[in-house]
């Protein structure tokens, strides 16, 4: 649910739009549903913003010389940027593992071992697109470098095989991940700096 205050300012700003910018002032005014949708979307997304950055953006759109009203992903810009991450992601659960914010929170060391110390399938995309583009920018690592960190935890795709098999079967898988682990701490040991 979207808290009152945030609807409030999300508001303000789409009343001043509503002046500026006729055409989307009629679509507002002919469909109270669409209303209450950007009311809600335009709330989240401002949601984290100090009230300074908003006037300022409010401020930049109407010196833009644009016939069009922005949308949120580009008023947002005009604030500065999206706010913290941690502000605007309030909808995680409890029981559920924030790995934005524990990346974002991550000293050096901790970014180097984000891989080791979580398995890859459990975070989301975006967060192993920061891991590239961290390491990149502070390692000089290339995206196959942060890949090879990033599936630190993959297991062996195993083939069906014979009942006989089936006995040392998790035992040559376990070997399989060790020896893939291994690969790869051996690897960045012996890495020279680009």
């Amino acid at each position: 649910m979207i808290v009152v205050e945030e609807r409030k300012v999300a508001a303000q700003v789409l009343s001043k739009f509503k002046v500026m910018f006729p055409s989307f002032g009629a679509k507002m005014d002919s469909d109270q549903e669409w209303t209450n949708l950007m009311l809600d979307e335009w709330g989240m997304g401002l949601r984290g913003m100090q009230q300074i950055d908003v006037l300022q953006a409010v401020e930049l759109v109407r010196r833009s010389g644009s016939d069009f009203a922005p949308s949120l992903p580009k008023f947002v810009e005009y604030c500065g940027g999206r706010p913290k991450l941690h502000n605007a992601l309030d909808h995680v659960k409890e029981n559920e593992i924030d790995y934005s914010h524990l990346w974002m929170n991550a000293d050096d060391k901790g970014k180097y071992r984000f891989f080791v110390d979580h398995p890859f399938n459990k975070v989301p995309g975006y967060v192993r697109k920061w891991f590239i583009e961290y390491n990149k920018q502070h390692r000089g690592w290339t995206a196959r470098e942060s890949n090879m960190m990033i599936k630190f935890h993959a297991q062996p795709t195993w083939l069906d095989v014979s009942d006989d098999d089936q006995d040392n079967r998790r035992e040559r898988i376990n070997d399989m991940v060790d020896q893939h682990q291994k690969k790869i701490i051996n690897y960045f040991i012996n890495r020279k700096s680009a």
